[in-house]
């Protein structure tokens, strides 16, 4: 298993912790347990709720439950769907807007730019009291200097493209230099040939 590797690297100080999404709907809470025995300290369960209130403070409180440390949350959901997924205990991450969504897709959905979308998005993350909020490289430099949550960035590519999945895309390096706190690896690391060694190649230019 690709993660009892990593955890097993040299470069394991380079690793916040172990995303899941479609593992937990195949498997369920186990598949965090199974995580747990080969090495992964903090799991980060990726079910991007987007529901009522209620409703995600019963599944945020079922994913506590189930073993999660992080828990992600559509910050669409309002100041209060959000807040709770936070009294559930997890660690909250707010998504704002989908990496896989181009400029114009974001500018006919939501009405306005990529930046100004996530500027508004924030607004609820930081009234919510969330751990963390997840946008893209795009976005980065439109974010205040001055937050109170971790700035977390998917749609990680080793060489500046666009992929099928994702439209709004950005190095590492480059989103480092933007002050973000994590980056999601997901695909750029775990479809290539040798996961491990591109990973410890990543590791060694941070």
């Amino acid at each position: 298993m690709l993660t009892k590797k990593l955890t097993q690297s040299r470069y394991t100080k380079h690793i916040a912790g172990f995303k899941i999404h479609d593992l937990w709907d195949r498997y369920g809470p186990p598949i965090v347990t199974d995580l747990r025995k080969v090495g992964a300290k903090t799991v980060w369960l990726d079910l991007k709720l987007h529901d009522t209130p209620k409703t995600v403070r019963f599944r945020s409180l079922a994913a506590r439950r189930g073993g999660a440390d992080i828990l992600s949350v559509h910050a669409g959901s309002g100041v209060r769907g959000v807040q709770a997924a936070v009294s559930s205990g997890l660690k909250i991450v707010a998504i704002t807007v989908l990496t896989s969504l181009d400029k114009k897709e974001v500018q006919k959905i939501y009405g306005s730019s990529s930046a100004k979308t996530v500027q508004r998005l924030m607004v609820v993350a930081t009234k919510a009291k969330v751990w963390g909020l997840v946008c893209s490289a795009e976005e980065l430099d439109a974010l205040p200097q001055e937050r109170n949550m971790k700035i977390i960035v998917p749609g990680i590519q080793l060489k500046k493209k666009s992929g099928a999945n994702q439209k709004r895309t950005g190095t590492p390096r480059a989103v480092l230099a933007l002050d973000a706190d994590y980056l999601v690896l997901g695909s750029a690391v775990t479809k290539t040939g040798n996961p491990l060694a591109t990973f410890e190649r990543l590791a060694t230019k941070l």
